[in-house]
């Protein structure tokens, strides 16, 4: 019987050809366990996400124009970048209350006296201007509590004093029923107690008085 053999040479023609299929399936993968289809699409959204900061930084800086409603007038930045701004009629002012320190008032006044029962003292005159009290302090050294009495009298343009004789007319200003003894009364006023100017003709004096012995009266405030 005669037996059949495979030729040598188509099975070495067979090996060879697997070998170069094998090499040419790794070739196609690409990079690693990454095909090349899956390396393109990371490379494009790496790129897209490296890209995206740029263009959003660039849109910050858009130009923008600020206008009046009616597309008209703009606003207008100076040399140093400040944007000018302003209500059209002068410098801005601050409207409502602030916490800012007040500013010193510029014609202030304050005055030290005593005064009796029998002798009402001069605290502020003869003046022509508007009188504002901001603060008032009181004391004494009698054997009991004493009144207090703040007037603001009129008198005539020709008087140079705030003599009682000079009055042609006067009002209580402000009143304190009783001044203890050892303490002091101390009083200030947030809204000024405020005496408006005289009527032409007329000058303005404040003044004070106790109901008895010796109380003294330091009182500051501004004209107007």
């Amino acid at each position: 019987m005669v037996r059949l053999r495979k030729s040598r040479s188509d099975s070495g023609e067979v090996c060879g050809k697997a070998r170069s299929d094998e090499r040419r399936r790794r070739s196609g993968r690409g990079w690693g366990p990454f095909s090349g289809g899956q390396l393109t699409t990371i490379i494009v959204t790496f790129a897209i996400l490296m890209l995206f900061p740029v263009g959003a930084w660039a849109l910050s800086f858009t130009n923008v124009a600020i206008t009046d409603p009616g597309g008209v007038n703009r606003a207008k930045v100076d040399s140093t970048g400040a944007l000018k701004i302003g209500d059209g009629t002068g410098p801005l002012t601050v409207d409502g209350i602030t916490s800012a320190r007040p500013i010193a008032p510029a014609s202030a006044w304050s005055a030290s006296e005593d005064a009796t029962f029998s002798a009402i003292a001069r605290l502020l005159g003869p003046t022509t201007s508007a009188v504002s009290i901001t603060s008032l302090d009181a004391s004494h050294d009698d054997a009991a509590g004493r009144e207090l009495f703040l007037y603001a009298a009129v008198i005539p343009a020709a008087a140079t004093t705030c003599a009682t004789a000079n009055w042609t007319s006067s009002f209580t200003l402000f009143h304190v029923r009783q001044v203890p003894l050892g303490d002091s009364f101390v009083q200030s006023f947030p809204t000024p107690l405020r005496v408006p100017a005289p009527a032409a003709g007329s000058k303005l004096c404040i003044a004070m008085a106790t109901d008895a012995g010796v109380m003294t009266v330091n009182a500051s405030g501004f004209y107007g």
